[in-house]
């Protein structure tokens, strides 16, 4: 039984690692879709502060999506 400990601890921190690494790259996408929204809006005339108001609120309201 000792000897399986360590395999399913190792299992369990393998797991975390991969759910780490995946929130990791979904944060970089979000980034990047967020990068390019506010270009989009800078170019329909949107001032970057209104453009930086409105991404912000966006992640706001997906933050409190993610909570629930």
């Amino acid at each position: 039984q000792d000897k399986k400990k360590p395999a399913a601890m190792r299992e369990a921190l393998a797991g975390a690692e991969r759910r780490e690494a995946l929130a990791g790259a979904e944060r970089q996408e979000a980034l990047l879709r967020a990068k390019e929204a506010l270009v989009r809006l800078k170019q329909a005339g949107v001032s970057a502060a209104e453009a930086h108001a409105l991404v912000t609120g966006l992640f706001g309201e997906a933050e409190k999506g993610e909570k629930r």
